[in-house]
Order: C-alpha cells, then sequence, then structure tokens
C-alpha cells in the first residue's frame, strides 16, 4: 500500500520538484499540496496523510505551529524541511521519533534520503 503523503510549501518550485521525484516511486503518493498550513490542516482528517513533509518557513502558520497543532494525529510521520540553521532548530522542537528535521536541499542525495523517509 503507497505512504500518503502532503506537501506543505509555500513554493510552487519546490512542490513541483516534489511531484517530479515522488511521480516514479510507486510506493508514494501525493494526496494534497498545500502552500500554507491553515489550508492542510482541515484536510488532515479528511484525507490522511501517513507523512507530511512542511516547510519551516510558512506564511501565516510557521512550519513549527504546523507541527504543534497535529498533536491530535500521533501517527502522522513529519518531516521539517528548511533553509535555516538545523541546530536552532532541532533545540526548539520536542524530541519525537515521528518529526525530522532536513535541510531543504535540492540535491539527489537529498531528496533519496527524503524519498526513502517516506517509504
Amino acid at each position: 500500500m503507497a505512504k500518503r503523503i502532503f506537501i506543505i510549501d509555500d513554493d510552487e518550485s519546490s512542490r513541483l520538484l516534489y511531484r517530479l521525484n515522488f511521480k516514479s516511486v510507486p510506493e508514494i503518493q501525493i494526496v494534497g499540496e498545500f502552500d500554507t498550513g491553515e489550508d492542510a490542516l482541515p484536510q488532515i482528517p479528511l484525507l490522511r496523510p501517513d507523512v507530511v513533509i512542511v516547510d519551516y518557513g510558512l506564511p501565516g502558520m510557521s512550519g513549527i505551529e504546523f507541527i504543534k497543532q497535529l498533536g491530535g494525529y500521533p501517527g502522522i510521520k513529519i518531516m521539517l524541511v528548511t533553509g535555516h540553521d538545523l541546530h536552532f532548530l532541532k533545540s526548539s522542537l520536542p524530541h519525537s521519533s515521528n518529526l525530522e528535521i532536513l535541510q531543504k536541499s535540492w540535491s539527489d542525495e537529498d531528496l533519496a534520503h527524503i524519498i526513502s523517509r517516506c517509504r
């Protein structure tokens, strides 16, 4: 069964890169794409993603605020992607086995890592 993925990023080119890279992976199905956390939150119970890839720097609700709102959905794996300092972010978030913080980079290696973590 394919993993159901939400992508939340205000940058259309980032969402496009995810789509292009996930397209050839049958174990991954993108079930929602959003440019704000406010748009994505009400869709969580309806579309039931297994994995949420969320950008840290969203307009309105930040990626961290979005993650805090997901407290009622403990089974969702979360990947917070950011161009900011990872050390700072890791120290500001509670430890969770369902949360991974990744540097936002479009290298083949980084995308392969994201794909492997989504499976």
